[in-house]
């Protein structure tokens, strides 16, 4: 079709034009659709070249970054319902007044940001239930309108544009799949308490200046609820919805002081609160499916947490950093351990919780292999572990002062150091007031001396006798001979300090003659005693 083909075929229809600033070899796609009817648009690329008359096509430029105006052709603006562009370098402003039956828009870059010269749109009324609104990883600029959209629902997702400020709705009952505003600069108060039937997916984080969201209530099922990296202020009250579940992120919000929910029945695979400002007890009794992955750490004035019954798998539990005080109890997880989603081993972490003394771990643990990190805490008197029979890769208890003993369980897992600074050994036990530790649960153990930082066991300082030395010496001694390919080449075992040194008789045991096997040929550890 020719240039004045497309003139005369519009002079009593109606045009459609934007501007885009495509590079040579730049791929322009675009498709509309109608209301109804076969009508067909016609498509001048604003470079010379040919007009194209299709409503699902593409155009190839080979210029070289040169703004031009694309113009579509049709007879009737308000008989159209859908226009989809991706990846296509629209520059500037685009203008849809006109478009009066819109149901259906998209304009996304690629993840190289290709719309970053995109900077807004005018919509005109439509009364349409909507499918989609697409607006992600685009450039725009101020508060975006849609308050003339009365029907807006489906799939609304407006992410990744690091300028908007600001969205405004109009009231609208249709149900939303989903509702995307993330990673934008939304400032203060996000009023989306007009949109009565939000569901399935709500993501609002990385808006830094975001300091409330507006909502209304309702019992739709929510598998994605995000919040986190905002700046969110006091307390956020969810229990409007009663169906939340799947994954639940509100971290880093550093002026979040609490989250107040309601009963959910919905199972979880995520509940994320860190580095926020959580306040005294945070009550999550009312989650009868809480497992996954559940972070919680770094909330420096949280001092309890309250847990239900819940069976399902909770392969990372994250507390550390906090004020946790008195006992922690998580007697009701039977299903605690990995492994994770991705195959690796679970993690428990309750280190840097000066206040907290006990931890009630459940009777029996069926879940998968897990390490242990209780450092920096004040922990009393012993510390049961031994349910957890597929621990594995470290148990850290050091710092704990009044630590007195530690049940270790029958577990055949694989141990090995993070660091091989004291605190992120394999076994960290130093600094507390252990005396005699039984390890022989751990003979069938394998402590890996190949990892790339070695394994090692840290158990000084902890004022014990010579006895308690010697007799831990010996069992070390036994272990390794039982299992030599498992307990060989241990790279480290710190048993100096405050302890007593090791000698030939006391309690019965004879410490040098453990060490002169161990640190020998055979066996090769590095011992450093008192």
């Amino acid at each position: 079709m020719s240039r004045g083909q497309f003139r005369s075929r519009n002079t009593v229809g109606e045009t459609f034009s934007f501007k885009n600033n495509s590079d040579s070899g730049d791929t322009l796609t675009v498709q509309v659709s109608f209301t109804s009817g076969s009508d067909r648009v016609h498509w001048d690329w604003g470079d010379g070249g040919s007009v194209e008359a299709d409503n699902f096509t593409s155009h190839i430029y080979s210029d070289a970054g040169t703004i031009k105006t694309i113009t579509m052709g049709t007879n009737r603006l308000s008989k159209l319902s859908r226009l989809v562009m991706t990846g296509d370098k629209i520059y500037g402003h685009l203008d849809m007044s006109g478009w009066d039956n819109l149901d259906t828009f998209g304009v996304s870059s690629s993840f190289t940001n290709d719309n970053f010269n995109f900077t807004g749109i005018t919509h005109t009324y439509s009364p349409q239930n909507f499918v989609s609104y697409d607006l992600q990883r685009n450039n725009m600029i101020g508060n975006h309108d849609m308050s003339m959209f009365p029907n807006l629902g489906g799939r609304f997702q407006i992410w990744s544009n690091p300028n908007l400020t600001g969205i405004t709705h109009t009231a609208s009952t249709q149900i939303f799949t989903q509702y995307r505003a993330d990673s934008c600069n939304l400032t203060g108060t996000h009023d989306i308490s007009m949109l009565t039937n939000l569901s399935n997916i709500l993501r609002l984080n990385d808006n830094p200046n975001l300091n409330k969201i507006l909502l209304t209530g309702n019992n739709n099922v929510f598998t994605q609820f995000y919040v986190q990296g905002c700046d969110i202020l006091g307390n956020f009250d969810l229990s409007i919805f009663p169906n939340i579940g799947g994954a639940f992120l509100a971290s880093f919000n550093s002026s979040l002081t609490g989250i107040t929910h309601s009963y959910s029945p919905q199972v979880f695979t995520q509940y994320d609160i860190r580095s926020s400002d959580i306040t005294g007890n945070h009550d999550l009794s009312m989650f009868p499916n809480l497992g996954g992955n559940i972070q919680l750490s770094l909330n420096s004035n949280l001092t309890g947490v309250t847990h239900t019954a819940s069976t399902e798998v909770i392969w990372q539990y994250n507390i550390s950093n906090c004020d946790i005080t008195g006992n922690h109890d998580l007697s009701m997880f039977p299903n605690l351990g990995g492994p994770s989603p991705g195959g690796g081993f679970g993690n428990f972490n309750f280190g840097s919780n000066p206040n907290l003394t006990s931890i009630t771990f459940p009777t029996t643990v069926s879940g998968g292999e897990v390490g242990i990190d209780i450092q920096n805490c004040g922990i009393i008197g012993t510390l049961d572990v031994s349910m957890f029979t597929n621990l594995t890769d470290r148990l850290r208890l050091s710092n704990n002062p009044s630590l007195r003993n530690v049940l270790l369980p029958n577990s055949t897992g694989t141990f090995d150091n993070v660091l091989t600074i004291s605190g992120n050994r394999a076994f960290s036990f130093n600094n507390c007031d252990l005396g005699y530790v039984n390890f022989y649960p751990l003979s069938g153990a394998t402590l890996n001396n190949n990892a790339p930082q070695g394994c090692s066991i840290d158990l000084s300082n902890n004022s014990m006798t010579s006895a308690e030395v010697n007799h831990i010496l010996t069992d070390f001694s036994d272990i390794t001979s039982n299992n030599l390919s498992g307990w060989s080449g241990v790279t480290l075992l710190d048993i100096g300090g405050t302890n007593a040194a090791p000698d030939t008789t006391s309690g019965g045991y004879n410490g040098i003659d453990a060490i002169n096997y161990l640190t020998g040929v055979t066996a090769q550890w590095t011992i450093v005693t008192s």
